[in-house]
């Protein structure tokens, strides 16, 4: 008697095949567009509509950008070139904002090895200007620009409270307890700012 197949492998299988093959059909796309643009001296939106792509030009747009890149990057991509399954197209649309291509074929490896989300590959490629104040580590700093935008994001709010104590406002979000601490933050805070 012939051992069947595991029915969830089966299932993994067909769901990587149908990814390689929407990768591959928006690389075509992509291409499509390129052509048409340049054969027919046509604007990006009309080349869209005439592939019948109006309804999605997001996907569209970022078909034509997947399109310029090398055969081996669309490779790296959909797993032909390594081992592990191939990323998502919500990847490739993280991957098109890294300009470099040596960056982005280390950010694939490290995607596939460490089987990251697109949210997940978002936040190692995003740098420390474009993260929030959610208690994130910093990223990494590519000028000195990049550390003082993040130094001031990081202490605009210490500096609200500071000129609200300097302003002589009184806060209405503070507890009763907090109010007398805040009166007398303020008045330390005024000696210390008055000449001697």
């Amino acid at each position: 008697m012939p051992k069947s197949a595991n029915p969830t492998t089966e299932l993994v299988k067909r769901r990587q095949q149908d990814t390689v093959k929407q990768l591959r059909e928006y690389y075509h796309l992509g291409q499509q567009i390129n052509r048409i643009v340049q054969q027919q001296s046509c604007t990006m939106n009309e080349a869209i509509e005439q592939l019948g792509w109006k309804e999605s030009r997001f996907t569209a747009y970022k078909a034509r950008e997947f399109a310029e890149w090398s055969d081996e990057d669309v490779s790296d991509i959909t797993g032909e070139n390594r081992q592990g399954p191939p990323l998502s197209w919500s990847h490739v649309v993280v991957l098109l904002t890294v300009s470099q291509r040596r960056r982005r074929k280390r950010l694939i490896k490290k995607a596939v090895k460490k089987e990251w989300s697109a949210a997940r590959l978002r936040t190692e490629i995003r740098p420390i200007t474009d993260r929030s104040n959610s208690g994130r580590r910093f990223g990494e700093a590519h000028s000195s620009e990049d550390v003082i935008q993040a130094l001031n994001r990081y202490l605009k709010r210490p500096l609200r409270y500071l000129q609200q104590i300097l302003a002589d406002d009184n806060p209405v979000d503070l507890e009763p307890g907090d109010r007398q601490r805040f009166k007398r933050l303020r008045t330390a805070i005024k000696a210390l700012a008055t000449p001697q």
